[in-house]
């Protein structure tokens, strides 16, 4: 997968495009968007001042101009915007509201951020869902997101979306963001799966003579096992031995010498 990163402003807007490595050609498609590909947008704050409450309070504004002044100016609608936070850097009205109220683009925010998405009122509510503070035990703490696959036959790539708060943090600024993605596939699942194929019945392991030696009551398996033959039992050859001395206990002839 390939993964591009363009920094829309000097404050945390970001364009994230994902796609895969490799892609089928969609010339006869007005879209510059490559097949798979999945396109957020972190955080866009693009025109117009950032205040809390009211300007007396706090107000902010660009010092460095961004990169583009409206989301018109984008190739594409995004597929997914995600809002980290409810502040106005953050979630920013008059940006956000360059889109129309019948978007494509899914709106994803915390829980404080898309309620107040909800109160303006432009957005059709089916387009805001809320990203939950992440929860190993839970799976609906991740959102996730289905890419269509590329071909009819392939499988389909996923995008996961988590909400990761900082610990013991009572000012609720701080978090991060977690997002993963896995391309759709772009050979038909039965390509993928012959390649994944392996013989029902494995080849038989040849033989070879061990080079360890037996120990002396070893078993018929075992010598098989290690490529031994029983020996045949020869027969002793027939020499001219001298006779055995004999026995201790056996009496010794007497002898008299001859006077």
């Amino acid at each position: 997968m390939s993964l591009t990163v363009k920094h829309l402003n000097a404050d945390s807007t970001f364009l994230l495009t994902f796609a895969p490595d490799s892609a089928p050609s969609t010339s006869s498609s007005s879209s510059t968007r490559i097949p798979g590909s999945f396109t957020i947008l972190l955080d866009p704050w693009l025109s117009g001042p950032s205040q809390i409450i009211h300007p007396i309070l706090q107000i902010s504004a660009h010092t460095v101009p961004p990169c583009i002044a409206s989301l018109d100016e984008l190739p594409d609608e995004p597929d997914m915007i995600v809002i980290s936070q409810d502040k106005a850097d953050h979630c920013h009205e008059e940006t956000l509201r360059q889109l129309s109220p019948t978007t494509r683009t899914a709106i994803l925010a915390t829980a404080a951020a898309a309620r107040k998405i909800r109160r303006w009122k432009h957005f059709d509510p089916a387009r805001i869902r809320t990203i939950k503070k992440y929860d190993e035990l839970r799976d609906d703490s991740v959102h996730r997101v289905t890419i269509p696959p590329v071909l009819t036959a392939g499988a389909p790539g996923e995008v996961t979306i988590v909400n990761l708060p900082a610990k013991a943090d009572v000012t609720g600024l701080h978090n991060a963001i977690g997002i993963t993605y896995r391309p759709p596939s772009s050979v038909p699942c039965h390509e993928t799966q012959s390649n994944l194929e392996l013989p029902l019945t494995p080849p038989a392991s040849p033989r070879r003579r061990s080079s360890l030696p037996l120990p002396p009551d070893a078993d018929a398996d075992s010598q098989q096992l290690h490529g031994a033959t029983t020996p045949t039992p020869a027969t002793a050859p027939t020499t001219n031995a001298p006779p055995s001395p004999p026995s201790a206990s056996s009496p010794l002839p007497s002898s008299r010498s001859t006077p």
